[in-house]
This record gives structure tokens, C-alpha cells and sequence, in this order.
């Protein structure tokens, strides 16, 4: 293990190559998911990837929104990230315990991620509909209004460029961080 200080906190990687430490678990599942999607879209075909999906599954196509498919706030890891060392450098001004949402503050919808990520990367998205998973809602996303008031950050980053930067860094890692040696 090592250690990193950090904003008056010790950090414990896992490694001395971690570089952001913070968004390590974070990365670890947007790889999952852009593995999955790359299979699905015939990027990846290597039997040993984690992605072995051939189709993504969108839950539900009944949800009272204008696709019928759940909407959701995603948030490009560059956004998350800044908003993470915005609050931390609010820890140096000794201001409290405070939460705060990070987060787009508007939603997309499951079809709309699906049609982003078709057009950064000019392959179709296979897809099935299946049933809604109990417990899902229709519409959710955050309020980052006090993040902005307070810390002056905002996610700057929209659907668009969302997958374009999810897609160009698949491309670089077919194989994913995870599985780098």
C-alpha cells in the first residue's frame, strides 16, 4: 500500500501508480460498464473481458417520460472530479461537516445515453427491452444548486461529450485498467 496526503487527509492506495485515488472505485465502474457496452457494439470480442454482454437490457419502456425509458443524472468523471476538490478545498477553510450533491442536475434518458454513445461511436447499441426492475423510479437527478452557491461548481459536460470521452478512452483500453499489468 501507499500513502498519499491529500487536503490534510491520508489516502491509502492500493498501489504508487494510482494517480487519483479518489475516483478509483468510480473508475473501476465506469470500465465495467464500458467494457459491457463495447462488447455489445462489437468492439470487443476477446472472450476473457469483462463486458460479455451482446445486448445492454433497458428496464422498462413504460415510464411516464417522453422515451418510456428511465431518465437518470450521469455525470462525466472530469465534472465529478473537480466537484470532489472543490469540497475538499472547503475542508482547508475549516467550514463544518456539509453535503453537498454532484451531480448534472438534469436527467437523461436511458435511450438518449444509448443514442450518444451510437453516435460517438457510428456503430449502432444493441438492445433489448426487458421489465422494470422493482423499486426503480421514473425520474432522477440531483439538485447541485448548493454546490454551485457554495463552492462555485458546476457539471460543465453534457450527454454528448459524455460518451465521446467514454467511447475514445474504450477505444484506447479494449481491454480495460483493470486488467492492465
Amino acid at each position: 500500500n501507499s500513502k498519499l496526503r491529500t487536503f490534510g487527509f491520508d489516502i491509502v492506495t492500493e498501489d504508487e501508480k494510482t494517480v487519483y485515488p479518489l475516483a478509483t472505485e468510480t473508475q473501476k465502474e465506469m470500465e465495467e460498464w464500458l467494457l459491457t457496452l463495447g462488447k455489445a457494439i462489437g468492439l470487443i470480442e476477446e472472450e476473457d473481458t469483462i463486458g460479455k454482454l451482446k445486448e445492454l437490457s433497458v428496464y422498462g419502456k413504460d415510464y411516464p417520460t417522453p422515451d418510456g425509458t428511465g431518465i437518470r443524472d450521469y455525470i462525466h468523471i472530469i465534472d465529478l472530479a473537480k466537484g470532489h476538490v472543490s469540497s475538499l478545498n472547503l475542508v482547508d477553510k475549516n467550514c463544518g461537516l456539509q453535503i453537498f450533491n454532484l451531480g448534472a442536475g438534469r436527467g437523461y434518458s436511458v435511450l438518449e445515453v444509448i443514442g450518444g454513445m451510437r453516435k460517438a461511436s457510428g456503430r449502432e447499441v444493441a438492445y433489448k427491452v426487458v421489465g422494470r426492475r422493482e423499486g426503480d423510479v421514473p425520474v432522477s437527478y440531483s439538485d447541485a444548486s448548493k454546490a454551485e452557491r457554495e463552492m462555485g461548481w458546476k457539471a460543465l459536460k453534457d450527454i454528448e461529450e459524455m460518451c465521446s470521452d467514454a467511447w475514445r478512452w474504450q477505444v484506447k483500453n479494449p481491454q480495460g485498467y483493470i486488467n492492465k499489468k
